[in-house]
């Protein structure tokens, strides 16, 4: 499943990231790497979504979100 996917108030682990260095890189730096575990604050299915990492919110574009798969916790 992909972190674009995931509804509002629900869970998942980060387990691939999908991408070029340079986008491996911007994620990274937003806390957003493979055995992280996120929340997903909302999620409308269009535009971005707004996450919560290690009790900080992140926005993250769709194309983006799109390149995380993730599983549900």
């Amino acid at each position: 499943m992909l972190l674009c996917e995931l509804e509002s108030n629900k869970s998942a682990k980060i387990i691939k990231i999908l991408g070029e260095r340079g986008v491996l890189k911007k994620l990274s730096s937003m806390g957003l790497i493979v055995g992280a575990t996120v929340k997903m604050a909302k999620n409308d299915f269009t535009g971005p979504i707004i996450l919560s990492i290690n009790n900080t919110k992140v926005i993250l574009g769709r194309g983006l979100s799109s390149k995380i798969e993730i599983n549900i916790l």
